[in-house]
């Protein structure tokens, strides 16, 4: 497998288990509190990130299944597009500009916890099953509108770097969070 694939792979499998850590230690009520009405709860997040990824991972899948139709085979190295590892950069924690996530994004409240838990490590499990499907594929060939705008188009492989990008964001932010409680 081509080493980038596999060390994104890595962060996902961690990723997988940071969060099964984090949301095995973490009392319901915590789960689901807020510090502030400006700030989102540990649930919030985690509920943030499973709508966001299930809808890139959808869009990767289907742009996964154009590269193959095409047979777009890898013959050198993967590149994100400029805009796509710019978007990325932005995401990276800590935040330094905070954006208002779009609605069809936001976060629903009282949350399950165990129903969350469950989604959210398939979630990671999907992406790495989705990476392994990739390899030897040239996934930065293949260009989908963002989700959010028709005005921004993504390669595949941004799709990746963007999610692992978001989700550091996400978990610098609950890893905060859950700081405060203490």
């Amino acid at each position: 497998m081509f080493s980038l694939l596999e060390r994104h792979i890595s962060e996902f499998t961690a990723m997988k288990i940071e969060f099964a850590d984090l949301l095995s230690n973490i009392s319901d009520k915590k789960f689901n509190n807020r510090a502030s009405d400006k700030t989102w709860s540990v649930a919030e997040c985690v509920d943030h990130l499973i709508i966001t990824g299930y809808e890139y991972s959808q869009l990767f899948e289907r742009a996964l299944n154009e590269t193959l139709e095409k047979e777009y085979f890898l013959n050198g190295k993967l590149k994100g597009s400029w805009i796509g590892r710019r978007f990325a950069k932005s995401l990276e924690p800590p935040p330094g500009i905070r954006l208002k996530s779009p609605v069809r994004w936001k976060p629903a409240t009282g949350i399950s916890k165990s129903k969350v838990s469950n989604a959210i490590i398939q979630l990671q499990d999907r992406w790495i099953e989705l990476i392994e499907k990739s390899d030897g594929l040239d996934i930065s060939r293949v260009k989908y509108s963002s989700p959010v705008t028709k005005l921004i188009r993504f390669t595949a492989y941004d799709m990746i770097i963007i999610n692992l990008a978001h989700q550091r964001r996400h978990l610098w932010q609950i890893r905060n969070i859950l700081k405060n409680f203490s």
